[in-house]
C-alpha cells in the first residue's frame, strides 16, 4: 500500500521509477581561455551518481542530443548540471552550473527546460528535456510505457 508520503517523495514497493534527461544544447556559452571557441561537455549529476556527454569541440553553441537515465529515481533530490569546457593540457574550466530540483517535476510528463548558467562570467544557456517516470507495479509489459530512449526532444524557438 502506498502512502502519501512514497508517493510525493518517489516510487512506492512496487512501483519502478526512471528519471530521464535529453541534453540538447548549449547556447552562447562564453571563451574561458585565449581560444575564441570552447570544447564542450556537461556533466549531469543526481543522488550521488554522474553522467556526461561526449565533448563537441569548438563550439559556443554546441547541439549533445545525448540521453541519460537513472534507475530508481525518487523526486526531493537536486539535480545538478554543470557545463565544462575541456583542455586537453590543463584542468578543465567550469563554464557554468545550475541545481534543479526534483521535486517540482510530474510524473511521466516531459519538460523542456531553459537554463540559465551560474558562474564566474554568468553566460550560457542549457536546454535539457527532463523526464520523471513512474512505472506502476514495475511491469513495463503490463503498462503503456514509453521508452526514455525514443522521447524526442521538444523543439526550442530556434529550432520551430
Amino acid at each position: 500500500k502506498k502512502t502519501l508520503q512514497s508517493f510525493i517523495m518517489g516510487c512506492g514497493s512496487s512501483d519502478r521509477c526512471l528519471l530521464k534527461i535529453h541534453v540538447v544544447k548549449a547556447t552562447e556559452l562564453p571563451n574561458m581561455d585565449v581560444r575564441p571557441t570552447v570544447d564542450a561537455y556537461v556533466k549531469v549529476t543526481y543522488n550521488g551518481n554522474s553522467q556526461k556527454t561526449e565533448v563537441v569541440k569548438s563550439s559556443n553553441n554546441p547541439s549533445f542530443n545525448h540521453t541519460m537515465v537513472w534507475e530508481g529515481a525518487e523526486k526531493g533530490g537536486i539535480i545538478t548540471f554543470e557545463v565544462w569546457d575541456w583542455d586537453r593540457l590543463t584542468a578543465n574550466d567550469l563554464i557554468g552550473s545550475y541545481r534543479q530540483p526534483t521535486d517540482l517535476l510530474q510524473d511521466n510528463e516531459t519538460k523542456l527546460l531553459d537554463l540559465e548558467l551560474q558562474g564566474t562570467k554568468e553566460k550560457g544557456r542549457l536546454f535539457v528535456n527532463i523526464r520523471f517516470i513512474r512505472i506502476p507495479n514495475g511491469d513495463m509489459n503490463e503498462h503503456k510505457y514509453e521508452d526514455p530512449e525514443n522521447i524526442p526532444p521538444n523543439k526550442t524557438d530556434d529550432e520551430k
